[in-house]
């Protein structure tokens, strides 16, 4: 209610009366209600719900400050628990990589491994490979993921070489086997094959692992060494029994040659007389051969060229008979005219070339064409055919044929001693292809094969060349073979061959001495010269023919000597010559031969 202070002053006046009565009167409803809310007596307190408040105030605080106390606890160990599993986490991720790592290491290792590798499963199909077993097993480009063993190698190869190591393989053992080269273009070489069983886990037997290393170079090796070995063998057996069947034989072919001479063709005595030399000089010859493989050998080598040879050969008796019997075979030369020229024997070289021609006509039954053909070839880095053939330059001789071919087996026997794909008895001794080897490593050749079976074969023949020219020949009648009155030394274990030496020289017009070891030899030459000495190489129970030698130079510069010899090795001889013997002939020798070589040595130089 709003009072104007100037209309309603009686109204106003009396209540402030009232007030004022009301403020001297303390028992007033002024001073009750003062008292009542602004006063707090001892007796009176405030109401109990407010404590109640108070208390709920109090314990909520209280609460929420431990559910935070609490609840920082709980954080604080949670992250605790979160820093350890991130750590183990972190170690797990580290350890892990580092297992990746490993496994990425061992990946390559297989990966760069020079053998094939595959992981097969339990249904023999392929899992896992590496690329050398890919470069291997892959016929065509043909991809083998999750092909069959079987389908790889071939159902008879599995049958016959895998299913019973596999099996072995799978109850738990590691197998090792070899196979030797298949008609498959997968198993052309030989190869080491090694199965071992792959366990899982929990180390179950889940497939198998394998391994295949080609091994095909070092069988080959391994073979040339048995071969070798062999060649070594049977050059001492050769070597053992040729200087005295040599000499035996010298009776059958020297003594029918001496009585030839001067006998007329129409003699009933010169049949038989040339049938008993032929038979000596063909038992001669089987004993060359021998000691030809075995490079236990030696023949003269002189400067010569290969088309020399070929074109002799080419019009030979030997060869005219091979055209005539090769029916369908069409025969071809081409020969480089420019072609250098060789250190070699015209002898041995048209043997080598006789046998390769023989072998090429022989392997086309139903015809072809064989060519023989040189060419000059330079090297500029080594050449790894069927033997390793150092850089330089060679003249090259080549034989080919269109023939059946050779598989690898046949190729890596070819030179064995009595090997032969023919029938024996039927096309040679088997010791053909074993007297080309021989030969070509005695003049320091080398031997390259190209062949497959149904592609006809090639044979490469390099010779190291010469730049010396060929000697011009001396063409000398028999008659001028006659000596005038030389004195000669034979000296010569064996009587039968000391008397065979000294009928020849007589018939020849030489004056002849002859002695039965190399210490009577000394001793005869320290009181008498002679014009020329004829040795022997080996005389058991003294002094070898070229340690006779060594002596008697040393005593007597310059004396003439020749080598005639049923059988030596190389080194002797060679050492004897560069002391300074001349030539050396085999025996049996003929009264040709024999002649030939004294009258040179004679009109040699001093």
């Amino acid at each position: 209610m709003l009072f104007l202070k100037e209309k309603n002053e009686q109204i106003i006046a009396r209540i402030d009366s009232y007030l004022t009565s009301f403020k001297m009167d303390e028992n007033s409803i002024y001073h009750r209600s003062v008292n009542r809310w602004f006063v707090v007596s001892g007796q009176d307190s405030l109401p109990q719900w407010i404590f109640y408040l108070l208390y709920g105030v109090v314990g909520t605080v209280s609460f929420l400050l431990g559910a935070t106390v609490l609840f920082r606890y709980q954080v604080k160990k949670r992250t605790m628990e979160l820093t350890r599993s991130n750590a183990q986490l972190e170690a797990q991720v580290e350890e892990r990589l580092k297992a990746e790592e490993e496994l990425r290491k061992y990946a390559r290792i297989v990966e760069a491994s020079s053998d094939a590798m595959a992981l097969i499963d339990l249904d023999h199909r392929h899992v896992l490979y590496n690329s050398e077993y890919r470069n291997i097993v892959t016929v065509s480009g043909v991809r083998i993921e999750g092909m069959s063993v079987k389908d790889v190698f071939g159902e008879e190869f599995f049958k016959d070489e895998l299913e019973s190591a596999v099996a072995t393989c799978l109850g738990g053992r590691i197998v090792h086997l070899q196979v030797k080269p298949q008609p498959n273009p997968v198993l052309n070489r030989y190869l080491n094959i090694t199965l071992s069983p792959y366990h899982s886990e929990n180390g179950e037997i889940n497939g198998y692992v394998v391994d295949i290393r080609d091994v095909t170079s070092h069988v080959e090796l391994q073979n040339r060494l048995k071969n070798a070995q062999k060649m070594e063998a049977i050059g001492l057996l050769a070597g053992g029994v040729a200087h005295d069947l040599n000499n035996i034989l010298s009776g059958i072919v020297s003594y029918p040659d001496m009585l030839l001479i001067d006998r007329s063709p129409d003699d009933p005595m010169t049949t038989p007389l040339n049938i008993i030399k032929k038979s000596g000089e063909r038992a001669a010859a089987i004993v060359q051969d021998l000691l030809t493989l075995a490079r236990r050998g030696f023949g003269n080598v002189s400067v010569l060229n290969l088309n020399t040879v070929i074109r002799d050969f080419w019009v030979s008796p030997e060869q005219g008979e091979i055209i005539r019997q090769a029916e369908g075979v069409t025969f071809r030369l081409d020969l480089d005219d420019d072609l250098q020229n060789v250190n070699g024997s015209t002898v041995h070289l048209s043997k080598v070339l006789m046998n390769i021609f023989v072998n090429g006509v022989e392997a086309m039954p139903a015809g072809g064409t064989l060519t023989i053909k040189t060419e000059n070839q330079f090297l500029d880095i080594d050449y790894s055919g069927f033997e390793m053939i150092p850089r330089g330059e060679y003249s090259v001789l080549k034989i080919s044929d269109t023939g059946v071919g050779m598989s690898i087996s046949e190729i890596n026997r070819i030179f064995e001693p009595f090997y032969t794909s023919k029938i024996m008895g039927r096309s040679g001794t088997g010791l053909g292809m074993a007297v080309v080897w021989g030969t070509i490593k005695d003049l320091n050749g080398y031997i390259d094969i190209s062949s497959a079976p149904g592609k006809g074969t090639e044979f490469s023949l390099y010779f190291p060349t010469t730049r010396k020219e060929i000697p011009e020949s001396d063409i000398i009648e028999l008659e001028n073979y006659q000596g005038n009155g030389q004195h000669i030394l034979v000296i010569d274990d064996m009587a039968e061959q000391r008397e065979l030496a000294s009928r020849i020289l007589v018939l020849l017009g030489y004056n002849v001495k002859t002695v039965s070891s190399g210490e009577k030899a000394i001793e005869i030459c320290s009181s008498e010269q002679f014009d020329l000495l004829i040795l022997d190489m080996i005389m058991p129970g003294g002094m070898d023919g070229c340690a006779t030698y060594e002596k008697i130079a040393a005593h007597r510069p310059g004396q003439k000597a020749i080598i005639a010899s049923g059988f030596s090795d190389n080194t002797s001889v060679r050492k004897a010559q560069e002391l300074g013997a001349g030539s050396y002939i085999k025996k049996p020798y003929t009264v040709e031969s024999l002649a030939r070589a004294i009258y040179q040595e004679l009109a040699s130089a001093a």
